[in-house]
């Protein structure tokens, strides 16, 4: 059975079709199956599930205990492409807030380079892995004697995390002096867990799964735990940025709340945090937030199609970062250029905090820059900006306070004057501070840009709800949230209104690791109406530009995958070859070029 996060969702199908008939047809699509993050699937039970519940709220009240007895907790959240980014962002939010005593940490595969370009090669090196999550030990100033790992991969597949969930288990095992705690969060069934075997490894992510399993009946492995909703298959097919992401935030920032902070009651706690977030999910789509989703999208789309850029323009680190985010996952879910879609936030790398450092003076990557700054795009990229038809979109929250909004608003109004360019200050408000909104507002119109605010529902109305979960302190999470769904359905409609989409399916994904080569495949045998083995020969004839070695047989995985990355347009390409609408690569090459909306031209195959 193919994994639920690999499948297409049938609620999904008509995205394509909705979205050039009517964004706002689109949006609604998004929204039946992002319910599906609480309502689950197929059977199996989402975030609102009775056991899902449960197990959340056993885990939240174990990790509490397990950190409030230890004298130096340290919390580690680590995975991959938008796992990884996930694991950074909430571990940064959370650092100044737990306790002296305790610490949060991330790991993500590929290190600081992945949080803006993606490394999507270093997923498959468990290796690595055990040597990322060893030096970060050792790289403490204090060592834990606890230490509660988080591995997060939406499709319980990537050999990075299982390489350290590994780790860990044998530490349990072997290491009294501190204690360790093996935690893995995920969107799949254990049974459908990758079984194949990992390149270069001994065994399976299935085999390390099952292993976990099995630890929880042992004494060492106390407190070990497994939460993986099923929270449906993705919009876009396989797209885990999305449902898979927005489940991710979640639980990382329920998890961490709970081990390092909150009330006397975590479990109680951590269920009224679903319902918050719960809320606030239903909420973005409703009433008049969906004309604004839907001007964002169609700005967007109408810039890409134009061969202009979006930017997103952050003022403090929370919803810059995820500005940022967003934006690095459009390369490889899209074969978008790395200068399609960008963040910046003001402050730049600053402003993340991340381990390494500023990261802008490293050499330029396939013409990237690393630069996030927001004084980088005022002296560098604004200047070739009017008349372009780019789309910027800056954050305004109503939160920030005097002397942010203030510096904020600056940034925008250099950017207010350039002619040419759609400008938007978009606002995720919650509905219990509507009348503030007006601020922020205010100091858009003066700066140039167009005013768009999402309102959203923060409060579960639960009339006897911990203190806590519903005070004013932590609506940050759930407004993260909105603008989270807000900038992903901005991204994903211009996307397919740029004919990067067929039906549901992203057709110019980068093949970029194992996960990717697999769903590649299936995605050419599709639309090229082929078998699994004609659909690999002709993504291998597209990758070597019609010169496959004659001991490609004999080669591994990863040989491939580092030649496909040299190349462009891969499974367009091999879509073309497939289905016999050209004999050879240079041939699809040339209708590609003379169509460049390539969903229209699968299309009409």
């Amino acid at each position: 059975m193919l994994r639920y996060t690999e499948q297409s969702n049938a609620l999904t199908e008509e995205l394509e079709t909705a979205a050039r008939s009517d964004v706002r047809g689109m949006l609604r699509l998004l929204r039946c199956s992002d319910n599906q993050v609480f309502t689950g699937f197929d059977g199996e039970e989402g975030l609102a599930g009775a056991v899902v519940r449960e197990k959340v709220a056993t885990t939240a009240t174990e990790l509490r205990a397990a950190c409030t007895g230890a004298a130096s907790p340290l919390v580690i959240l680590s995975g991959c492409g938008t796992s990884g980014r996930l694991a950074f962002h909430v571990a940064t939010s959370f650092a100044s807030l737990v306790p002296d005593r305790a610490r949060v940490a991330y790991l993500i595969a590929g290190g600081d380079y992945a949080l803006l370009k993606s490394q999507e090669r270093g997923e498959d090196d468990p290796h690595q892995a055990v040597t990322d999550l060893e030096q970060l030990i050792v790289g403490l100033d204090v060592v834990p004697d606890l230490v509660v790992y988080v591995g997060i991969t939406c499709g319980l597949s990537a050999p990075y995390v299982a390489g350290q969930l590994d780790y860990v288990l044998a530490k349990q095992a072997s290491e009294p002096a501190i204690r360790w705690i093996a935690g893995l969060v995920g969107f799949n069934p254990v049974a459908l867990a990758r079984s194949s075997v990992i390149e270069g490894w001994t065994s399976s992510f299935k085999d390390v799964a099952d292993a976990l399993v099995a630890s929880m009946d042992l004494p060492s492995g106390a407190g070990n735990f497994i939460i993986n909703p099923v929270v449906g298959p993705e919009s876009v097919t396989g797209s885990t940025r999305m449902k898979g992401g927005s489940a991710t935030k979640m639980l990382l920032e329920i998890l961490v709340r709970s081990a390092l902070m909150g009330a006397s009651d975590p479990a109680a706690e951590a269920l009224h945090a679903l319902d918050c977030y719960a809320a606030t999910l239903r909420s973005v789509y409703q009433g008049e937030n969906m004309e604004v989703l839907a001007r964002l999208v169609e700005a967007g789309g109408a810039s890409l199609r134009s061969g202009a850029p979006i930017y997103y323009v952050g003022s403090d680190f929370g919803v810059g970062h995820l500005g940022i985010i967003d934006a690095s996952e459009c390369p490889p879910t899209y074969g978008a250029s790395i200068n399609d879609v960008r963040g910046f936030v003001d402050g730049g790398w600053a402003a993340l905090g991340n381990r390494n450092g500023d990261l802008s003076l490293a050499p330029k990557d396939d013409g990237f820059d690393w630069q996030l700054s927001t004084t980088f795009l005022l002296d560098e990229l604004a200047p070739a900006l009017a008349d372009t038809g780019a789309t910027v979109v800056a954050n305004l929250p109503v939160d920030t306070d005097a002397t942010k909004l203030t510096d904020a608003a600056a940034t925008l109004a250099a950017l207010g004057s350039i002619p040419g360019v759609t400008k938007i200050a978009l606002t995720v408000c919650p509905a219990h501070k509507v009348e503030s909104v007006g601020v922020a507002n205010a100091a858009a119109v003066a700066a140039g840009f167009e005013p768009c605010v999402v309102t959203v529902t923060t409060r579960s109305g639960a009339a006897s709800a911990p203190l806590l979960a519903d005070s004013d302190s932590w609506d940050f999470l759930y407004t993260e949230l909105g603008y989270k769904l807000s900038f992903n359905a901005l991204t994903t409609g211009a996307h397919v209104l740029r004919g990067k989409v067929v039906g549901n399916r992203m057709v110019d994904l980068a093949v970029s690791n194992s996960k990717l080569f697999a769903r590649s495949r299936g995605i050419i045998a599709k639309y090229g109406q082929v078998d699994e083995a004609a659909a690999e020969a002709a993504l291998l004839r597209s990758i070597y530009a019609d010169s496959v070695p004659a001991n490609v047989d004999d080669l591994p995985e990863s040989a491939h995958i580092k030649q496909a990355m040299k190349r462009v347009r891969v499974v367009p390409t091999a879509i073309l070859l497939a289905a016999g609408a050209a004999e050879s690569v240079a041939g699809a090459r040339a209708l590609l070029d003379a169509e460049p909306m390539v969903g229209r031209l699968i299309a009409s195959l």
